[in-house]
């Protein structure tokens, strides 16, 4: 029954529940004006059951109404339920104590190969190897991996035995996992258009070029120039290349592909320093890392947290002068671990730090129109990551001038 259907046929019953009360208001009227008029407070057979008729057809028509409120609100419920799970970033099925197959998202429905309608109704249980249906039978809780016979896809099932009433059988919720000796799937040939991925791999090799080239040169302005252009070069070739990422990003759906482990902070930003100090020394700009030494960690995903800090370093390196500093430092924030980058750029107005992470970022200007800071997709990606992590990024104005970028991420 449509919205329309169920809006016309509660119309029908609160006219008849409102038809019901009428008539009992005038049969009351009725009943008592014929006692004062007869004298008589004897109440006729008749009446006694009419009275009664009229309250079960009252009490008819408002069940019916009401019944109709509670069935289009458990339709829509239902309705937002299955969106919901829809929308969930984890793969999910939802199984009966027989094992049929209730619900399947589309999440879970990609990593096992199996239709989100085709799979409706189906016994799972006859869909996985033995191991996997073994569990489902005997109404066993845990974690197994296994393949599926039909399609052949292995898949990490997380089986938790849902709550019932009488002691009976128990549904079953699976959280789907990508299994983990799967081989990775290809990316898909139409992610974007075809230029990007040889842009990105042509800028890698001038970056690579131009840092030979800034090594080798005895100039210190033309090896400065050399070096910053490699290191834009860089900066948007790991962008280019991080199109499945910023996709993610703009879908708020990366939370859901973290592999999260024990990263340590101070690896990370030895690693990161290392790999820049020849830029860094062709730029003529100092790294103070010493208030990055504490043996602090944060769960994440070590790829993705190791991209963040090199985005907002490389974005403080380039835009700090010669003779300038960039200092990175470390520190606990409550059940978070903070990351502090600060340049010596330019000071940033305080009404334009919150551009440097717009998407379409164009650049901030100074008081004479001219550009002074042009790389901002890595810390748009960059915020992206660390909120995909439940932490937090955002950008400072210090006093001193130029820019503190500080990255908060929950500890492991």
């Amino acid at each position: 029954m449509n919205k329309a259907q169920r809006r016309r046929r509660r119309r029908v019953w609160q006219v008849t529940l409102a038809a019901g009360l009428l008539v009992e208001v005038g049969f009351v009227v009725f009943a008592t004006v014929s006692i004062f008029r007869g004298g008589e407070w004897a109440v006729p057979v008749w009446q006694l059951i009419a009275f009664a008729a009229i309250l079960v057809w009252i009490y008819v028509a408002y069940l019916k109404q009401r019944s109709i409120d509670i069935s289009g609100f458990v339709v829509d419920e239902k309705i937002k339920t299955h969106s919901l799970v829809q929308q969930l970033r984890e793969g999910i099925i939802l199984l009966d104590p027989e094992n049929h197959v209730l619900l399947i998202n589309t999440k879970a429905a990609q990593l096992t190969g199996l239709s989100e309608i085709g799979a409706l109704g189906k016994d799972f249980a006859g869909e996985v190897e033995e191991d996997v249906a073994q569990m489902l039978r005997a109404n066993l809780a845990g974690e197994i991996e296994g393949k599926l016979e039909h399609t052949g896809l292995a898949a990490r099932f997380h089986i938790t035995l849902l709550e019932t009433r009488g002691g009976e059988d128990s549904p079953k919720l699976l959280y789907v996992r990508t299994a983990e000796n799967a081989t990775a799937a290809a990316p898909p040939a139409d992610t974007g258009p075809g230029w990007q991925a040889p842009a990105a791999e042509t800028l890698k090799l001038l970056a690579r070029r131009l840092a030979d080239s800034a090594r080798a040169q005895p100039d210190g302005a033309q090896r400065e120039e050399s070096a910053r252009i490699a290191l834009r070069g860089l900066a948007l070739g790991s962008a280019l290349e991080d199109l499945e990422t910023a996709a993610k990003v703009e879908c708020r759906l990366l939370a859901a592909d973290l592999a999260k482990v024990r990263v340590p902070l101070q690896d990370v930003v030895g690693e990161i320093v290392e790999e820049h100090s020849e830029f860094a020394s062709a730029l003529n700009v100092q790294i103070d890392a010493g208030g990055a030494r504490q043996a602090y960690a944060v769960a994440g995903d070590a790829a993705l947290l190791g991209k963040t800090v090199r985005d907002v370093f490389c974005h403080a390196l380039l835009h700090t002068p010669a003779g300038g500093v960039v200092r990175i430092r470390t520190a606990e924030m409550g059940e978070n671990i903070g990351l502090s980058v600060n340049d010596g750029g330019p000071a940033v107005d305080r009404g334009d730090v919150a551009q440097l992470f717009e998407k379409a970022y164009a650049g901030v200007k100074d008081e004479n129109g001219n550009v002074t800071r042009e790389m901002g997709v890595g810390l748009y990606l960059a915020r992206g990551i660390v909120e995909a992590h439940g932490g937090s990024l955002w950008a400072e104005s210090p006093e001193e001038g130029g820019l503190r970028v500080v990255l908060m991420v929950p500890r492991a």
